[in-house]
């Protein structure tokens, strides 16, 4: 992806050019290390002065990370979950788990697209009823593998007990309908 630099980062365009066009001469030069000494300086500089708007701008960034973009540097054997198990997916959720250094993780996080087909696709990173209750679904999965861990139990009773207790919520959901359904009618 192109780099963009917003009004109040100008100076770092130049640091960044002159870096690059030494790279490609020689890549490890003492003006090479000098440059990017400057450029950090110059940058805390910047970003240490920034007005309101300024501010703004910085959040609004079209180079800002995005929830996909932290799980790739965090993780390498992150697995997406899908749906919310009522009705269907909300692609503006991701939600899965993974591995950061030694621990097993949950992430739940909004994402957006970079261009007009992927927001679009991730419906401008806006949520769906659907995509509460897939954050909800997997924190559920998370506090039961909690409580299976603590107790030491096997995977195999680990998948036992989630199916089990998923089963058990669908159906005191399946009750609560049925008996305001027999409210209802006369």
């Amino acid at each position: 992806m192109k780099k963009h630099y917003l009004d109040f980062e100008k100076p770092l365009k130049d640091f960044d050019d002159e870096i690059r066009n030494l790279v490609s001469i020689d890549s490890e030069s003492e003006k090479l290390d000098q440059l990017k000494n400057m450029r950090i300086e110059k940058e805390k500089e910047i970003f240490s002065n920034l007005n309101p708007w300024q501010t703004v701008q910085l959040a609004r960034h079209p180079n800002r990370p995005y929830t996909l973009d932290y799980i790739s540097a965090w993780c390498d054997d992150f697995i997406e979950l899908h749906g919310d198990k009522a009705f269907s997916d909300d692609k503006a959720v991701v939600a899965g788990i993974g591995t950061i250094d030694t621990h097993r993780v949950v992430i739940i996080g909004q994402q957006k697209g970079r261009n007009t087909k992927e927001n679009l696709h991730r419906n401008f990173g806006m949520m769906k009823p659907e995509g509460y209750r897939k954050a909800l679904r997997v924190l559920i999965l998370l506090v039961l593998i909690l409580e299976l861990q603590q107790k030491k139990e096997d995977k195999d009773m680990l998948l036992q007990t989630i199916l089990l207790k998923w089963h058990q919520s669908k159906l005191q959901y399946y009750q609560l309908l049925l008996e305001k359904e027999q409210a209802v009618v006369p």
